[in-house]
């Protein structure tokens, strides 16, 4: 239960997405939904109607992740949760009246004899799913639209899974709507097989490309075998605060929520770029034939020795001179600036040294 509640809303959402989806694949399991019978003392009704309830959360909790996921700044404005408890509360409760005639009958509700109840309750619990599914779909192809052909493979292979589920829901409701209306047929079989596993099945579909990973990486994460980007950010900001501070101009303009900065992972992203940028412009500095050594802690060094020629140049230009008046020289590329395990390691090693020591000035 410690990662049900995370400070990221895309977490938060699919942590919850996956408790409540699991929770309605395990009661539907004979074994399970018996001992639940039995321990709580309820009626295999009760447990049909929790069920009932638990994919109408699920499917509200997956519609909260794909909007946190499209959302520019990685959350949704303040009326959308309580829209959406407020949404869930009332179709929860219109389950329980719909249902309440059939509870101590035994009876599953798509038994009753062409009554109303049996298309209104089939299309409370599963219409919420088909727009939550469609926002996970859009958001599925946009980030495929900047990604390899292998991955854009991969979601179009989902997005048919998703349409598959989306269809057997419409199935699910059509089915209850004809069983009111008294129509005989293989979709309306009480308990039908059609749309008792497929009502099941589909909605585990989003699970794989949207909770299964979360929750991994949010498991991993707080086991400390993951790094987010909130960690990372932490181990390159000493450098990153005194690569800047010698050169501010290749600061990027600030952002804040606001503005549309989306996530920790973008935060992330335009901290190395202005690394990268200021490593490639210190190092022009340094004399024609340095070459960069092997090793974090000489990487560290040299380019304190980079900072501090880039910092001495500035210093000694007048405000009026031209960009020629300096003494450019070429030097050899950092490559390393440019990835993003070697880039860490030279943070490392620049952490354990004063800013003072390694640049020669305070």
């Amino acid at each position: 239960m410690l990662i049900i509640r995370d400070r990221r809303p895309t977490t938060t959402a699919a942590n919850w997405y996956a408790l409540f989806i699991g929770v309605y694949a395990a009661l539907r399991i004979g074994v399970v939904h018996d001992w639940v019978i039995a321990h709580l003392h309820i009626t295999l009704g009760d447990v049909r109607l929790i069920g009932a309830m638990l994919q109408v959360c699920s499917a509200a909790a997956l519609l909260l992740l794909g909007l946190c996921w499209r959302s520019r700044t990685g959350d949704v404005k303040k009326w959308v949760r309580p829209a959406l408890i407020a949404g869930v509360t009332v179709v929860c409760i219109a389950l329980l009246i719909i249902h309440e005639p059939v509870r101590h009958t035994g009876l599953a509700i798509e038994e009753l004899d062409g009554s109303w109840r049996t298309g209104a309750y089939l299309t409370l619990h599963s219409f919420l799913f088909i727009p939550a599914e469609l926002v996970v779909v859009a958001t599925l192809w946009q980030m495929a639209k900047s990604t390899t052909s292998a991955r854009r493979l991969l979601v179009t292979l989902l997005s048919l899974a998703i349409a598959f589920s989306a269809f057997n829901l419409l199935l699910v409701m059509g089915a209850g709507w004809l069983m009111s209306a008294g129509v005989d047929g293989p979709l309306t079989e009480p308990r039908s097989m059609v749309r008792n596993d497929l009502a099941l099945y589909p909605t585990l579909l989003p699970w794989i490309p949207v909770g299964i990973p979360a929750v991994v990486v949010d498991i991993r994460r707080r086991l400390g075998l993951n790094r987010g980007p909130a960690d990372r950010m932490t181990q390159l900001r000493p450098l990153w605060s005194d690569l800047t501070a010698v050169a501010p101009a290749y600061r990027l303009a600030e952002l804040g929520p606001d503005d549309g900065l989306p996530s920790e992972a973008e935060r992330e992203f335009r901290m190395r770029i202005e690394l990268e940028e200021i490593i490639f412009a210190v190092s022009r500095y340094l004399p024609p034939d340095t070459a960069w050594p092997d090793t974090p802690d000489e990487r560290a060094h040299v380019l304190g020795e980079a900072c501090r020629k880039f910092a001495e140049q500035h210093d000694a230009t007048a405000p009026g001179s031209s960009p020629g008046s300096r003494m450019l020289v070429p030097a050899s590329r950092p490559s390393w600036a440019t990835n993003d395990a070697e880039l860490e390691a030279v943070a490392n090693a620049w952490a354990q040294h004063s800013a003072s020591r390694l640049i020669g000035v305070a």
